[in-house]
């Protein structure tokens, strides 16, 4: 027989309740990071502009042609025209074999860099201190942090001299960059202080 208008309506609504309650705990992961995606996506977005854009923009301006040492250097290859020594391996093939091997250190991150006659290292300090820290013969001339970060692996990033002769130079760069720096990147170190400019 036939069921009633009424009767199919109420089959209906129950197919569709069901099937609610069955789709909701499986979408909702999905709901949840597109959400997430959502709130989180401006700041990612700061957050690549406090940073990379920022360094990109210094290296060009004041080393376009040099060869740097970096530890992140996607915004650096594609908006800067210096020579790179990548420092965690990405774009330097030894650096990448050490670290693989496990045998990665202090003194082969200098050496590298050295080799490559890098002048100045835009790194972030922690990413070293599983190899033994930054090399203590470079002179840190300053540093930029975000306080909110979301996607940067460390909030600060350092500046070094990987020359003496090069300190000073650095110091005068960074001091002169200041006031083109995003206002939501905090600066401190050496460049900061008037007198080392005399």
């Amino acid at each position: 027989s036939i069921p009633s208008p009424a009767k199919q309506y109420s089959t209906n609504v129950a197919r569709i309740f069901i099937t609610v309650i069955l789709v909701i705990p499986l979408a909702s992961p999905l709901a949840i990071h597109a959400a997430a995606s959502i709130v989180r996506t401006p700041l990612a977005t700061q957050n690549t502009y406090e940073h990379e854009y920022q360094m990109a923009r210094f290296l060009q301006k004041y080393y376009s042609g040099k060869t740097i040492a970096a530890t992140d250097i996607g915004a650096i290859a594609y908006y800067a025209d210096v020579f790179l020594v990548d420092l965690w391996g990405l774009g330097t093939l030894e650096s990448a074999k050490l670290k693989r091997a496990g045998v990665y250190t202090t003194q082969d991150i200098a050496r590298i860099a050295r080799q490559n006659d890098a002048a100045i290292a835009l790194v972030y300090d922690k990413w070293f201190e599983e190899y033994g820290g930054v090399p203590p013969e470079w002179q840190k001339a300053g540093e930029w942090t975000v306080e909110e970060n979301i996607i940067l692996k460390d909030n600060t990033l350092s500046f070094y001299a990987l020359h003496p002769e090069e300190w000073q130079n650095l110091v005068k760069n960074l001091r002169s960059f200041s006031s083109e720096l995003s206002p939501t990147t905090k600066q401190s170190g050496a460049f900061l202080l008037s007198e080392t400019l005399q």
